[in-house]
């Protein structure tokens, strides 16, 4: 067995991205990126999001930058570094035809100290940073892309989100599949 002095070392953690479809069940995709910069762990989820102020419905994506909870580690003060200058830009496709309906859009993070923005530090906790695809209306079923120039509808069909989320000059790719429907739930995630 081989010891490695810990003391004044900095050590890296790899790199994992997990793409979490939620549909009832969780479905755990994973994408391991191999490296050691930057040395966190991201989890991005599309989640269908709770009403808000108006009523509406979300799909939307959250990013998480899971803490350490390992008690080994956490005796030798192994700590997770902040994610810096963490960025998400998403398009929308036609599913069927790839055509692209919304060109690549740089989403506007919210953490969870209130901030909004397209740039973000993300600090470890178990709560997410949220952005969101899409909004759903269920008086009307009017869905519409959130993006910051003002919202486009979208017609009823099968759709993908395709994410690129940057972290401290490190890529991750992931995509995932909605429906949007003309009838209650008029919009929903599936599995791709």
């Amino acid at each position: 067995m081989i010891l490695l002095p810990i003391s004044h070392g900095v050590y890296t953690l790899p790199v994992i991205l997990f793409l979490i479809p939620r549909l009832g069940e969780d479905n755990i995709t994973t994408n391991i990126t191999g490296g050691v910069q930057p040395p966190l762990i991201l989890f991005l989820i599309f989640k269908f999001g709770e009403d808000d102020i108006k009523g509406r419905k979300h799909l939307q994506c959250e990013i998480f930058n899971e803490p350490i909870t390992n008690g080994f580690l956490n005796f030798f003060r192994v700590r997770r570094e902040s994610a810096q200058d963490v960025v998400a830009i998403f398009n929308l496709q036609e599913s069927g035809s790839r055509t692209i309906i919304l060109p690549d859009e740089m989403a506007i993070i919210k953490t969870d100290v209130g901030v909004h923005a397209h740039r973000i530090a993300l600090p470890p906790s178990r709560f997410p940073a949220i952005f969101g695809v899409v909004v759903c209306d269920p008086n009307t079923g009017v869905v519409q892309v959130l993006r910051p120039g003002g919202q486009r509808i979208v017609a009823a069909g099968e759709y993908r989100v395709n994410v690129a989320l940057n972290a401290g000059g490190k890529a991750f790719y992931a995509e995932c599949a909605f429906i949007v429907r003309d009838s209650n739930p008029f919009v929903y995630w599936i599995k791709s």
